[in-house]
């Protein structure tokens, strides 16, 4: 990172590009994972179904597939999403959630699921559940914890487990707050969006050194070693469009421990809507910034020096002069990063155009990226997936053939396009050495590095359509994969029901 003694930079405004066309279309398309429907989704006593439920009552079922070790727990009315597997006083939990449809962002219930037995419990089936608590958790912490916010602002927070809870007392109504490891975790006053900590072993509270209006736009670094805070030194419209100079601050979570200033940058004017296809945040260990704002002049998003405190023309980084962007796709240690562009004409020609292409660079040495013709970043739920660590990989959107493709990182002299992954579909998840896909109709597939299946299981008749993905890590290896799919078995009035499968790896 930039050393934070620096006390000025010069402010720079890039040449509009006289070429640029704002694209017809800036997200990327999904690849196809809906079958033919068997069933009608979840009518409006789904909901009340879910709420009805006896969880003691939800039994593990073998699952007759041979050659497979694999179980489930069938008959949900509404579609369930594992998401993460928590090491609890009570032993091994599965988090899981319930959505009131397949394309649904929020959750409507959620639970703690027993591996082993049917001790399962409730986190909550309603809005106005949840422990009297919002229905959202802020944070789910890597032991089991979760912290709980009673509304937006508010003075109390919840710290829970399986076992107990714990309540703090904010000094102020806050907005959020972000566990950041280390048993800190930081907070946003309400009024000011000034920056503060809390110790969650202490319960004590600090209003972070130099951390004024810092809360606002805050940012937490991959590996919670530090965040990033951004505050407005100046803004004007221009031509119905607003300008602004931004300053870059970095807090780290130790106590005592005052905000850094990186820099000020002069933003390109930015377009006033919500939502972007780009991530912000520092690339690598340079200097560079990759900033997902909306803007006329690059597209999704832009990338500036904190250095010098300007906004980097693409030519910097070996991208045309007019060059402007349709995402902007970091890696999760920040390590590459992906640039995805239209056709050379400027012109996107609907959601599946063929033309798009891809850069992706290191974040040591930008120019020295590569392109990738036809192809498209791979999105789902609204975030990137797809970026792999050990060995670096990266799964993108095959726009001319269809289907997913996977690339080595940087990729090999036998496939500078990567590899086919035959069948494959979303959801994705990235395992150690390769990625875990659906497939068609009930099918899930683990592939290696090279593009090679390793392993598959056919979850039909009993399943007919997989929907999320959670494979379980052990020792480096994948010990098991959690399945959420659509039964095959709708209920009288031919409405669905969909079951969370277990599959255990040989």
């Amino acid at each position: 990172m930039p050393s934070p003694s620096i006390e000025s930079f010069a402010s720079t405004r890039q040449t509009t590009p006289t070429t640029f066309r704002w694209p017809t279309e800036t997200w990327p398309p999904l690849p196809t994972r809906t079958p033919t429907p068997i069933c009608y989704p979840p009518g409006l006593n789904a909901l009340r179904q879910l709420r009805e439920m006896r969880l003691e009552e939800w039994q593990w079922q073998e699952l007759n597939l041979p050659g497979h070790r694999a179980r489930h727990l069938p008959g949900s009315p509404l579609p369930v999403f594992p998401v993460a597997v928590l090491a609890t006083p009570d032993g091994p939990r599965l988090h899981v959630e319930w959505k009131e449809s397949i394309e649904s962002f929020i959750p409507t219930a959620a639970a703690l699921l027993d591996e082993i037995g049917n001790a399962h419990r409730w986190l909550y089936r309603d809005e106005e559940e949840a422990i009297g608590w919002s229905k959202g958790w802020i944070e789910r912490f890597p032991d089991g914890r979760w912290l709980w916010a009673s509304t937006s602002p508010t003075t109390r927070f919840l710290l829970t487990t399986s076992s107990g809870t714990r309540i703090f007392e904010a000094p102020v109504p806050m907005m959020w707050v972000r566990w950041a490891g280390d048993e800190i975790a930081f907070a946003a006053a309400a009024d000011s969006w000034d920056l503060w900590r809390l110790d969650l072993r202490t319960g004590r509270w600090e209003k972070v050194p130099r951390g004024e209006g810092l809360g606002k736009a805050f940012l937490l670094a991959p590996d919670r070693s530090a965040g990033f805070g951004s505050r407005d030194l100046e803004g004007r419209m221009e031509q119905w469009w607003w300008v602004g100079t931004v300053e870059w601050w970095r807090v780290v979570p130790r106590w005592g421990a005052a905000a850094e200033r990186l820099g000020a940058v002069t933003y390109p004017p930015i377009i006033g809507r919500g939502g972007t296809a780009s991530d912000t945040g520092p690339i690598g260990d340079s200097p560079y910034w990759v900033i997902g704002l909306p803007n006329r002049w690059f597209g999704e998003g832009f990338l500036v020096d904190l250095r010098r405190g300007e906004v980097v023309s693409p030519t910097l980084i070996g991208l045309p002069a007019d060059a402007y962007f349709l995402g902007i796709r970091l890696a999760p240690d920040g390590r590459w990063v992906a640039f995805e562009l239209p056709p050379p004409s400027g012109k996107v020609q609907g959601p599946k155009d063929p033309g798009v292409r891809l850069y992706v660079a290191p974040a040591g040495d930008l120019r020295s990226g590569f392109w990738l013709e036809g192809m498209g970043l791979v999105i789902e739920g609204r975030r990137m997936v797809g970026w792999g660590e050990h060995p670096r990989f990266l799964v993108v959107e095959d726009r001319r053939e269809g289907g997913l493709r996977l690339v080595p990182l940087p990729p090999s002299e036998k496939a500078p396009q990567g590899y086919q992954l035959a069948g494959a579909r979303l959801p994705l998840a990235v395992v150690p050495g390769g990625v875990v896909t659906a497939g068609e109709g009930g099918r899930v597939m683990m592939w290696d590095a090279r593009g090679q299946q390793v392993a598959a299981i056919d979850l039909r008749p009993p399943y007919e359509a997989v929907h999320a993905l959670l494979p379980e890590v052990e020792g480096g290896k994948t010990r098991r994969v959690w399945i959420g799919a659509q039964s095959s078995q709708p209920t009288w009035e031919k409405r669905c029901t969909y079951g969370l499968i277990e599959w255990t790896l040989p």
